[in-house]
């Protein structure tokens, strides 16, 4: 069952919080949800209330409680990433003070992730419009795409950005729920949205901060991607029961002086054995699978000692969030793979092999990498 972590981004707000989150944690009926409450910069009541109030909640984990006591002033963005990076979820979903989520949304958004993995989920009204800052998506994906854009300032504006930057770098389909029985948010005034705000950003023009934020959009920056980028370690197989032969000493000696500061993992037949992988899974896709199944968990690039190294790797772990290289000897084996732990393309293979769907790796695997925009060369 897929857990879902509810993040709270609060500052000031504890009177809204005193009308929904009781009512939020009642109507949930299983133990895979969690709700992430941050206390940015509160100076109301907050902090003491969530300790008189929910100490048992606390404890047994449906709720988590985090309290950063420096910021002045509220920032939209900051504060979403602060708590989303709480969360244990496989799903994240930001939650508003003010938002009440209505029973049986929880069930309704694990049915729709459940359904199609690849989505990316948004509360609006029937006429089209974003409502309550309701998004949910797989954490992997939040994470991938380095969470909310931090550049942005004031009221608004940051949701759009977010949801088009995840649909174009992730291709996450668009679910749109005009539910109004989980849509509902307690009414306040302006004066409420934009008090928390620096004094130049409060009862802002909405036009001016659209502008000023459409000019903020560049979320490729390294610092914005500072902590996401694909792990430095080389992943082999060695599926010889025999010990590691000179040749390939030699080649991961060559590995080793092509890519200074990265390390080398060989996975003998032993540690293979030790990954989950099907028990009638069949012998030509075994070392594929695995290859998956190694990404999958830790990240980092899978090589064939068949390959050599054509230079340093570096340059281009900086400048993609996956990439994918491919041998046209072989249309089916991954030759060279790197990514982030859990990225969504062996999330896909991940859940290809827990439904036994062996044609994935026999039959649809270009399809895949050409889908999620991977960079695709050939080692020939």
């Amino acid at each position: 069952m897929l857990k879902i972590s509810y993040c709270i981004p609060c500052m000031n707000r504890c009177h809204h919080l005193k009308q929904t989150l009781r009512e939020n944690l009642d109507v949930q009926h299983d133990n895979q949800v969690e709700f992430i409450l941050l206390n940015y910069g509160s100076r109301d009541d907050l902090d003491p209330w969530i300790h008189a109030k929910f100490t048992p909640a606390m404890q047994s984990g449906l709720l988590k409680y985090h309290h950063d006591s420096s910021p002045h002033y509220f920032h939209m963005s900051r504060a979403k990433n602060l708590a989303h990076r709480q969360a244990a979820g496989d799903i994240v979903c930001n939650l508003d003070a003010d938002n009440c989520l209505g029973d049986g949304f929880t069930e309704h958004l694990r049915e729709v992730f459940e359904r199609r993995p690849d989505t990316l989920f948004r509360g609006t009204t029937h006429e089209g419009k974003e409502k309550t800052g309701r998004i949910a998506l797989f954490r992997h994906h939040f994470e991938e795409i380095g969470g909310y854009n931090e550049d942005f300032q004031g009221w608004g504006f940051e949701d759009g950005e977010f949801v088009n930057r995840a649909c174009s770098q992730r291709h996450l389909a668009y679910h749109l729920c005009h539910e109004e029985r989980f849509l509902h948010s307690v009414a306040h005034s302006d004066h409420e949205r934009f008090a928390n705000y620096p004094p130049q950003y409060q009862f802002a023009d909405r036009r001016t901060a659209a502008s000023q934020n459409s000019a903020r959009t560049a979320h490729h920056s390294r610092e914005w991607r500072k902590g996401l980028l694909i792990p430095r370690v080389f992943h082999t197989l060695w599926l010889n029961e025999k010990p590691l032969s000179e040749l390939a000493k030699e080649w991961i000696a060559f590995w080793m002086e092509e890519n200074p500061g990265w390390s080398m993992r060989v996975w003998t037949p032993d540690q293979i054995g030790q990954l989950p992988l099907p028990l009638d899974l069949p012998d030509d896709l075994r070392d594929q699978v695995a290859k998956y199944m190694i990404l999958f968990r830790h990240g980092g690039c899978v090589v064939d000692l068949f390959y050599e190294s054509y230079g340093p790797l570096e340059p281009t772990v900086q400048n993609y969030s996956s990439f994918v290289y491919l041998s046209q000897l072989d249309t089916h084996a991954l030759s060279l793979a790197g990514a982030f732990r859990k990225h969504s393309l062996f999330v896909e293979a991940e859940i290809a092999i827990r439904n036994k769907q062996y044609d994935f790796f026999r039959w649809s695997l270009r399809d895949r990498l050409r889908r999620h925009h991977c960079l695709v060369l050939s080692l020939r």
